[in-house]
């Protein structure tokens, strides 16, 4: 698995190159273009000093030749930056999207280990920093190497002496840049460690902060942020030292060079065969030394962006090498009960089991109250019905079919689930009840609305279901009617409810329970609940005395 997402950016940017050749091409031809545009007007400046010190004024069309080439050098050269970026939008793009792909495919354990500070740290700010060092980075590099190398050979043409000088000079200015590079590359993920903490304390805040100042943990709060910002900012410090050192020195070089070369072109005696040139040639070799250092002074302002993704890459490469939710059979199974847990045994962590050797059978239209402590398992009961998580042992069938191995489409026409707290998304009414399935009908929706008693309050809507979220105003108990809505718009067979009852008063319950006896007549219900009774003829498993039964505390191993 690993082997396989080791490239991901390469892949993003073949699939990009694949998707968009036009751009990929027009980007090769302006950086060729730009090459050749900056080696021509020094040769050509060297034609017209040498022909003026010979006497021949007639230079007027080298002159015009010069400009000419050098303005279109500066359209080449804009032609080059635009595609470039546009080249990098579509390599971002496609990265982004397999990020978002293997985020679909990911095990549910993965949303449990990290926090979501974490995960869009890695889809939003790793993927800019790598969308960044491409189209600020890796094509820069590429275009300034190819650069560097034109120079080169025409020094040596002109001029052997200094050819060897600054080949001299090079691996020096090599080996300073990849000291650099090491030091910022440590810093930068220093800092892309911290920038992760910090993204993850912030929706942590946000979910707690009622209990923050109910307790008054507010300097808790704060220095552990701080810490995060400091270590950052101490990260960020030393990357900013190194970029600001470097390339100083480099221009420094670069004058040294070109002082060198003059002094021994001056007349220091036997080198003049070596570095003997006209006054001409010694203009053009002066242009060519700046040039020189100026792909390589560039590198100090592309170090940055190509460490930042160096350590992104990483964090990219590790994400997509986390292992997948894996393919179970989904066969359908001769099957006796609509639900059948045949010991099954499950933990979210090794040596902590939260379900051990547990066995349950449910029937089509049987009504089940799922009771117990706190931390009994009664929500680990529930993902594992509904194939979230997959069993460490035993089996576990719905109609025949193993739930993990289900499809989000057949999963969603299997099972309803009314969650303790409702969530309302971005969106109209007809998208909180459908959540984006367009293949429900608007007449279903009302149907719905009208089954759970929330019709006289969607006729007082001012735009039906067209109404947006802010505008919907729900108390506590319509939010809990609109999630019994929610769960039945797909007309499933089986409704899941963990707990709906637990946060609203006494009148609003039994307006709730209204609900839930006409939406359970058909299905299979199987609740989560503190308190019975619910409806008529249920069925009570209690996990608490099924587990001091089997001496398994399960209240003690799951703090979910």
């Amino acid at each position: 698995m690993k082997q396989k997402h080791r490239s991901v950016v390469f892949q993003a940017i073949l699939a990009a190159v694949r998707s968009h050749p036009f751009s990929a091409v027009s980007m090769i031809v302006s950086i060729i273009g730009c090459i050749v545009a900056g080696l021509i007007p020094p040769l050509l400046m060297e034609q017209i000093i040498n022909q003026i010190l010979d006497g021949n004024m007639d230079v007027m069309g080298l002159c015009i030749l010069w400009i000419t080439i050098s303005i279109a050098g500066c359209i080449l050269e804009a032609c080059r930056e635009g595609a470039i970026i546009i080249t990098g939008q579509h390599v971002l793009y496609h990265l982004r999207s397999a990020l978002l792909n293997k985020l679909k495919v990911l095990d549910t354990a993965y949303f449990d280990q990290h926090g979501a500070g974490e995960i869009s740290s890695i889809i939003i700010s790793d993927t800019d920093s790598a969308g960044t060092v491409f189209t600020g980075g890796i094509v820069s590099m590429v275009a300034d190497a190819c650069s560097l190398i034109g120079i080169l050979f025409v020094i040596g043409v002109k001029s052997t002496g200094l050819f060897l000088l600054v080949v001299c000079v090079l691996p020096l200015v090599a080996l300073y840049t990849r000291k650099v590079q090491k030091k910022m590359l440590v810093s930068q993920k220093e800092n892309r460690q911290a920038v992760s903490e910090s993204a993850a304390i912030l929706p942590e805040t946000r979910q707690t902060y009622e209990t923050v100042y109910g307790y008054q943990a507010q300097p808790y709060m704060e220095k552990r942020f701080d810490r995060t910002i400091e270590k950052g900012y101490a990260a960020l410090r030393h990357v900013s030292f190194y970029d600001a050192v470097y390339s100083p020195v480099i221009v420094t070089v670069s004058s040294l060079l070109t002082g060198v070369m003059m002094c021994l072109i001056a007349g220091v005696t036997g080198m003049t065969a070596l570095f003997g040139v006209s006054a001409g040639t010694g203009v053009a070799l002066m242009t060519y030394i700046t040039k020189i250092f100026d792909p390589i002074e560039s590198l100090g302002k592309e170090i940055q962006a190509i460490q930042e993704a160096q350590a992104a890459f990483c964090r990219l490469n590790d994400f997509m090498a986390l292992p997948e939710k894996r393919t179970s059979d989904t066969a359908i199974l001769p099957y006796t009960h609509q639900i059948e847990m045949s010991h099954v045994s499950f933990g979210y962590t090794d040596g902590q089991p939260v379900l051990h050797d547990f066995s349950m059978s449910v029937d089509k239209g049987q009504h089940i109250i799922v009771t117990g402590r706190t931390g009994s398992g009664k929500s680990t009961l529930f993902a594992l019905m509904q194939g979230m998580y997959e069993p460490q042992s035993g089996m576990i069938l719905v109609e025949g079919r193993n739930p993990y191995g289900l499809s989000e489409k057949d999963r969603r026409e299997l099972f309803g689930v009314v969650e303790q707290k409702t969530a309302l998304i971005e969106g109209n009414l007809r998208v909180q009840l459908t959540l984006h399935r367009l293949e429900i009908h608007d007449e279903t929706l009302v149907s719905a609305l009208r089954t759970v008693g929330l019709y006289d309050w969607y006729t007082g809507l001012p735009d039906g279901l067209d109404t947006e979220k802010d505008q919907l105003q729900l108390s506590d108990g319509q939010l809990q009617l609109l999630s019994i809505a929610r769960a039945i718009v797909c007309n499933p067979r089986i409704l899941l409810m963990d707990e709906m009852n637990a946060s609203i008063d006494a009148s609003t319950e039994q307006m709730v329970n209204q609900a839930l006896q006409k939406v359970a007549e058909g299905r299979t219900v199987i609740s989560i609940a503190h308190r019975r009774n619910v409806f008529e003829n249920e069925t009570v498993i209690d996990l608490q005395s099924i587990a001091q039964m089997h001496g398994f505390p399960y209240n003690l191993t799951e703090m979910r």
